[in-house]
């Protein structure tokens, strides 16, 4: 019985030691399975400077974090996002709803590349994220998601976007121009890019060109959806390459 006692007490020693090395580094693996999770999904190197996970609060914070575009596309910064701070609503997350009450969105950069090919890095994540969420939909079937519900107050804030072509050698530079936008109740992306798009164009941004002035107007017309709206936004993005 004594012996049985050690070994119960041994094990318990065991499982209390492990608890707190998980607590002590519970960031830097956070971070690595963070990274790993994002080059599984995108295809892309990621690199995240520090991400902290909230003990006593319901807070995430990441900072310097970067996707790094493959060598066919230079093999150069693709987004740089300086901060990405969320507090979230922890008393909903069992009912596996998420819902945010502070995001701080800091994106200082993105870098569209159209390759030799003519084809853009923009073209080439989303068709691997697609692919990526069609596989994990069709084997994960049985899985519950979690739905998001809303962030009561958004602060955002966009620097610049490249475009440069390694085909064509054409380049141009657009500074968005937001800083520290204050949202409150955003719902969905798609109600966001409306509110994004009005603000671009109010300091004088036109860069997607058809793109921009299409998704105003079917976000302004009832009778079209937001999601339509957003979708011609976004399918704009590689006209610099098209003109």
């Amino acid at each position: 019985m004594k012996k049985l006692f050690k070994w119960v007490l041994r094990i318990v020693i065991v499982l209390v030691v492990l608890l707190a090395v998980a607590v002590i580094f519970r960031n830097p693996i956070a971070k690595a399975v963070a990274e790993s999770q994002i080059r599984k999904l995108t295809g892309f190197e990621a690199q995240i400077g520090s991400l902290d996970i909230g003990l006593s609060s319901p807070t995430v914070t990441i900072t310097g974090y970067k996707l790094v575009n493959p060598a066919e596309f230079g093999g150069k910064t693709f987004v740089d996002i300086p901060e990405l701070h969320v507090e979230y609503d922890r008393s909903v997350l069992w009912k596996r709803k998420l819902h945010l009450k502070v995001v701080r969105f800091n994106l200082a950069e993105v870098n569209v590349v159209e390759n030799n090919e003519g084809k853009t890095n923009i073209e080439l994540v989303q068709s691997r994220v697609q692919g990526t969420s069609t596989s994990t939909t069709s084997t994960n079937k049985s899985t519950p998601s979690i739905e998001f519900t809303s962030v009561d107050k958004l602060y955002l804030t966009l620097g610049k976007v490249n475009f440069s072509s390694m085909k064509s050698g054409r380049a141009k530079e657009v500074n968005l121009d937001i800083k520290n936008q204050e949202f409150d109740n955003v719902k969905s992306a798609a109600d966001l890019s409306g509110l994004v798009v009005s603000i671009m164009l109010k300091n004088g941004v036109n860069f997607l060109g058809d793109g921009v002035s299409t998704a105003t107007g079917l976000l302004k017309d009832t009778g079209k959806s937001a999601t339509e709206g957003t979708k011609k936004l976004f399918d704009g993005i590689t006209s610099p390459f098209k003109k």
